[in-house]
């Protein structure tokens, strides 16, 4: 729907990334520029995501979650630059290449882990996208026997800032490391702590 200040797009029903989006955008002019939008995602391809949005981070798996986005500005390009984004999401089946929870976990306190794989059964948070930052809050990670759960910042430049707790399950007991998240992506470190 079209008016002299604003247009509106509901009932979208696309095919996105491997997956489907479906949801509604409005962009309104009236005192500048102003886009609200919300969605629904469903079964994106995370390997197709990664590669062409995140062309630095190495994903696979299947992705689902709500999506709002909105951003203000005076012009096209400043609307973009100010847009920010919330999402509930939930991936399964997949792996985070570049970071080995299990292993740093496995080494115990002070041991320093730079590289792996951590397969995942299902990794579900809330994603927040605001000018300058990602930030991954409310984040569980369920691998098998392993799990993990915390947050995570990253800054425009990639530097990467996380705490996580995994938490392993023996017959015996169950057993907990602190991990810190550190790094310029792609290059990631994961500390043990106490």
């Amino acid at each position: 729907i079209l008016t002299t200040d604003r247009l509106q797009v509901s009932e979208i029903e696309t095919n996105f990334l491997g997956g489907l989006l479906r949801g509604q955008w409005e962009l309104a002019w009236s005192n500048g520029l102003v886009m609200t939008g919300s969605g629904r995602l469903e079964r994106i391809d995370l390997a197709l995501l990664s590669s062409s949005l995140l062309p630095i981070t190495r994903l696979e798996g299947e992705l689902s979650g709500e999506l709002a986005v909105s951003g203000r500005g005076d012009s096209w390009t400043g609307l973009w630059q100010a847009a920010s984004a919330q999402m509930k999401f939930k991936a399964v089946r997949g792996n985070l290449h570049g970071l080995d929870i299990g292993e740093a976990g496995r080494r115990g306190a002070g041991a320093t882990v730079r590289a792996g794989t951590t397969r995942f059964d299902a990794l579900e948070g809330n994603l927040q996208l605001v000018p300058g930052s990602i930030q991954l809050r409310d984040m569980r990670l369920e691998a098998g026997a392993i799990s993990a759960s915390g947050q995570v910042t990253a800054g425009r430049d990639g530097l990467i800032d996380g705490r996580l707790m995994m938490a392993a399950q023996t017959s015996a007991a169950t057993i907990r490391v602190p991990l810190a998240l550190s790094g310029r992506l792609p290059a990631l470190t994961l500390t043990a702590g106490r």
